[in-house]
């Protein structure tokens, strides 16, 4: 199923803040933040809770279908659970430190199966603060408006795009267990295994911030899509710690191969025994 525009804009916001991220231990006092975005396609409703160094996000589609996802980060311990509500299942997982894997694949030259000869893509970064300020509770709220403009030459695989942001941003430092400063890096393969090459302008430089309003415009081939962003609750009332615990009477998810988890099926011998011999037919096919 093709992404839709909202997943696509989220995904190039996320490499934009993301890619210069450094672990740290956040110290948040209880705040709940429940909020909706929508467009055309779709309808995600996302409930952020914060406590000390524990953070948990919830997320729920309604459309184009019923999907739900519970993440439960723990910056002290430097560990991250997941959550399947439906199947109670639940997988531990590290946080990494994306900086020091940014330092390592940043000294690690192209390959020759993916070398950077493809086209040229131009994208600017435009971000302003208009100044005006609100207050919601104990935060100040900044109004900033983004640009992002992709420009892309004959041949790319990206391609070319304009998208404008318009909303109100709260500073949540530490959120994700990560101090990230902003960057950008990411790729598009193209046929022949050839990487697009980038190139990159940064104008206005206002910080953003976790959004608890937004409109995202986004045109690309002659269509526009919008998506909006509505608060639907703010509160700084105590927090019941047990929000942040796995429940009782879940079990560990099974644990796949190659360091991932079905989150849809329990650690049993009967699974894992399904999971291997599976994984044994594919490497039969392959070779013989």
């Amino acid at each position: 199923m093709r992404p839709s525009p909202l997943n696509l804009s989220a995904l190039l916001i996320a490499l934009f803040s993301v890619t210069l991220a450094s672990p740290v231990v956040s110290n948040f006092s209880d705040l709940k933040i429940k909020t909706r975005r929508s467009d055309q396609s779709s309808i995600v409703v996302e409930t952020l809770y914060l406590q000390g160094a524990r953070q948990r996000r919830e997320y729920l589609q309604d459309k184009p279908a019923k999907v739900s996802f519970v993440s439960i980060s723990r910056c002290d311990q430097r560990k991250r659970i997941d959550l399947n509500d439906e199947a109670r299942l639940y997988a531990e997982l590290p946080i990494r430190d994306w900086s020091e894997r940014r330092k390592l694949t940043r000294t690690t030259p192209p390959t020759q199966e993916h070398e950077v000869t493809g086209a040229d893509i131009t994208i600017t970064a435009d971000s302003v603060d208009t100044g005006e300020r609100r207050q919601q509770g104990a935060y100040t709220v900044r109004d900033v408006k983004t640009k992002t403009t992709v420009e892309s030459g004959p041949g790319a695989a990206t391609p070319s795009s304009v998208e404008e942001r318009d909303g109100w941003y709260i500073d949540l430092p530490g959120l994700g267990c990560q101090n990230s400063t902003h960057g950008i890096g990411f790729a598009t393969l193209r046929p022949g295994n050839h990487l697009d090459r980038f190139h990159f302008k940064q104008l206005g430089k206002a910080p953003g911030g976790f959004p608890i309003e937004e409109t995202v415009t986004r045109i690309e081939a002659g269509k526009s899509a919008i998506s909006q962003l509505e608060l639907l609750e703010f509160s700084e009332a105590p927090l019941d710690g047990a929000l942040f615990q796995v429940p009782k009477g879940y079990s560990p998810a099974l644990s796949t191969p190659h360091g991932g988890y079905d989150m849809t099926r329990s650690e049993t011998l009967g699974n894992r025994v399904q999971v291997y011999t599976a994984e044994l037919k594919d490497w039969t096919r392959q070779w013989f």
